[in-house]
């Protein structure tokens, strides 16, 4: 449950949605690259609905508030979680 928690979405995928973003705020993204970034931030936003789930069942099994599993497990958003 723990890891579930502090499972980010890989490298690849982060420095990719980056990439596209990054094309995005140019205006320069492409109807097949404007897809597969719709498909990238469905992966982490399941990702992130994943970690929260997990999060909240820690803090029923360990009988705390979220806001305690997130300080314990420093789940604080980072740049890694996109």
């Amino acid at each position: 449950m723990v890891q579930a928690a502090n499972e980010v979405p890989t490298r690849g995928v982060r420095e990719r949605w980056r990439e596209l973003d990054g094309l995005r705020r140019a205006g320069k993204l492409n109807d097949d690259q404007r897809a597969e970034m719709t498909k990238l931030y469905d992966q982490i936003e399941a990702n992130h609905a994943r970690r929260i789930e997990a999060a909240a069942e820690l803090a029923r099994l360990w009988q705390v508030g979220i806001d305690s599993v997130v300080k314990q497990l420093d789940l604080i958003p980072t740049g890694n979680d996109d």
